[in-house]
């Protein structure tokens, strides 16, 4: 399937693939301060946590949860030389956001699928 191919072409290009565990709950949880809620329906499209405050677009949210995750389960640097880390309580959300979609896109351009 499509996790195969990723995880060839990834080993092809030199690139390390993390695969997040099936239950974890990266939508339900919180980035910034790691609560994670009993229930979270789909029709609500932003996360907003009960403990600390913060609000986030859920999509984002679950994203920074899995990039923190495979932070903290790599070394210093990544495949690439990218210094990461988890940053759970980052000095700004649109930066904590921004370099979680660059880290992103610097995955995806490293990775030549076929179309």
């Amino acid at each position: 399937g499509f996790l195969s191919k990723l995880k060839t072409k990834a080993a092809t290009a030199g690139v390390t693939i993390f695969e997040a565990p099936q239950f974890y709950a990266s939508s339900k949880t919180c980035s910034r301060c790691g609560h994670k809620k009993e229930e979270l329906s789909l029709s609500e499209r932003t996360y907003h946590c009960s403990e600390c405050g913060y609000s986030k677009d859920r999509d984002i949210n679950a994203a920074i949860n899995l990039k923190q995750l495979a932070a903290g389960h790599a070394e210093s640097l990544n495949a690439h030389g990218v210094q990461i880390r988890p940053s759970y309580h980052s000095e700004s959300n649109h930066s904590e956001e921004a370099r979680a979609t660059e880290l992103g896109k610097a995955v995806w351009k490293q990775i030549p699928l076929p179309i």
